[in-house]
């Protein structure tokens, strides 16, 4: 469920896993991209693996973005999210540079991916008022994937890193 990335390369490629937590005595899916070892200061990209996971249709998906606010960058950092068409969806990146295969980036998010938390909602419906930094359409495709590029490279952060946490609500209850 992950991309490998070369020993010597400038990039993280982060897995994603799923749990789930209690919101308002309601179970939510929540998936979690982290790097495991550390972020290094000459790492100049950070991509996930694609996410699985069917996106509902029929309602909101919440995404924090280094939700545990790590001093990643001194500037603000772009995320961009990718959707993908087909089970060889993949993202893979040399030097900045991402290889998009059976997908294309669907939209770049600018959200404070540096010494702070950022988050944004990512709306299914076709006619969402999209609000920069805050609400986002999510791209009508069975997988996604997100990208995080600093202005020049990231900071030093030991030990496991959490870049990006996606909430998906439960299912509106039918009476």
């Amino acid at each position: 469920m992950f991309l490998a990335v070369s020993l010597y390369s400038t990039t993280i490629a982060l897995t994603w896993s799923k749990s789930t937590t209690t919101i308002n005595n309601t179970i939510w899916d929540v998936y979690t991209a982290t790097e495991a070892d550390s972020v290094d200061s000459g790492d100049t990209y950070a991509y996930t693996a694609k996410l699985t996971y069917p996106l509902p249709r029929d309602r909101s998906c919440y995404l924090w973005i280094n939700p545990a606010a790590a001093a990643l960058d001194g500037t603000p950092t772009s995320v961009a999210m990718f959707g993908g068409y087909s089970s060889d969806f993949a993202l893979s990146v040399s030097t900045q540079t991402v290889t998009v295969t059976d997908g294309a980036l669907f939209k770049t998010i600018e959200a404070g991916v540096q010494t702070t938390a950022g988050f944004v909602i990512l709306d299914p419906s076709d006619n969402v008022t999209e609000v920069t930094d805050k609400i986002y359409q999510l791209p009508n495709v069975p997988y996604i994937a997100f990208g995080a590029v600093p202005d020049t490279t990231f900071l030093d952060v030991a030990g496991a890193v959490i870049f990006f946490k996606l909430l998906i609500p439960p299912a509106p209850q039918k009476y």
